[in-house]
């Protein structure tokens, strides 16, 4: 893997252009034209955040390099000489990161992209793109970053955001919410949510990293093992979500229904991936989570606001439920709508 700034971020500028081309795969939709032009717009305001990073690091660092263990050894240099510096460079890095992460409100972006794309992308943007936001901000506030008073300031910043991606992006996948009808968009929104129940984790895991290094470590596992499984179910949403855009042609959930009987199989996976992201047991997503409300809730010393955005992830576990119930009713089940597009015989 690239070992300085210079590299990572041409390849990261890579990432982002084959992205922006599935995006915009449809030619002649607008609606992709429009949602490929947001995404890069935001994604390239993102890289230059971290441009500016890397910059900032090569002129005041005690060595011009741009390698990621110049950049280490700067950030130990600055944390005793620099302090608004080292917020500045963490607030650089945590706005390119998690732009790409989808992490409100920098990722705006995501809602309009993902149904804009074709199935099979949205389950690999879903799947693993957005991953590697919170590979970078692991990177640099588990490995560049020391153990500080600056740990505990931005792990409490992180654990904000990912409640507050929770809560609003879990939210506006509720009836009154437009999200709600698209399939396609109802499943970005929930992707919002999921990554903020990872950055939760993460977030208290740094902010315990001085104090309780054990702590941490449970915390950050936690964050990680929601990651790895929220890859495994949300892709699986996703193509389950693309079989139904075959079958019905349409994402229009008002227009689609009774694809049970036709699509058995998909059936019973959308079934699978939306118990496990709701949480329920024995399913994937409720070990991560429930090891998510342990660190949030169960903590070493007295820190009210975790106990807080714990409860909130608890109680959106149900909401996240309650959506995927009437996502797998109004696709599945009743009368079988007529087709408007390709059909298949079976899921």
């Amino acid at each position: 893997c690239a070992a300085d700034w210079f590299f990572f971020i041409i390849f990261w500028e890579i990432m982002t252009a084959c992205s922006y081309v599935l995006v915009v795969f449809e030619q002649g939709n607008a609606v992709s034209l429009r949602a490929g032009f947001k995404y890069v717009l935001i994604t390239h305001a993102a890289s230059a955040c971290m441009f500016i990073a890397a910059i900032l690091i090569w002129q005041f660092g005690p060595i011009h390099s741009f390698s990621f263990a110049a950049s280490k050894e700067a950030m130990a240099h600055f944390a005793g000489t620099r302090p608004l510096l080292v917020h500045l460079l963490l607030g650089l890095w945590f706005i390119g990161f998690g732009t790409k992460t989808g992490v409100l409100p920098f990722g705006n972006w995501l809602p309009d992209a993902y149904p804009a794309a074709p199935s099979g992308a949205s389950a690999a943007f879903g799947g693993s793109m957005t991953k590697l936001g919170i590979y970078g901000i692991l990177r640099v506030f588990c490995w560049m970053l020391p153990p500080s008073e600056y740990s505990q300031v931005w792990g409490i910043i992180i654990a904000v955001f990912g409640a507050a991606s929770i809560f609003v992006g879990t939210l506006s996948t509720l009836p009154e919410h437009i999200a709600h009808d698209d399939s396609k968009r109802f499943l970005a929104f929930h992707v919002i949510g999921q990554i903020g129940y990872m950055l939760l984790g993460i977030g208290i895991g740094i902010y315990f990293l001085p104090t309780h290094p054990a702590v941490a470590l449970l915390a950050l596992m936690a964050g990680v093992f929601h990651l790895v499984n929220h890859v495994c179910y949300k892709s699986l949403l996703f193509l389950t979500s693309g079989s139904i855009l075959f079958r019905s042609g349409t994402r229009d959930l008002n227009r689609v229904s009774g694809m049970g009987a036709a699509m058995p199989l998909t059936a019973l996976t959308a079934t699978v991936g939306s118990l496990a992201i709701a949480g329920l047991p024995p399913f994937n997503g409720f070990v991560s989570k429930w090891m998510l409300y342990n660190v949030s809730i169960l903590s070493p010393q007295p820190m009210p606001l975790f106990l807080v955005l714990g409860i909130v992830a608890m109680f959106i576990s149900l909401v996240t439920l309650t959506s995927f119930l009437k996502y797998l009713g109004s696709a599945f089940l009743g009368p079988v709508a007529a087709p408007e597009g390709n059909s298949v015989d079976k899921g």
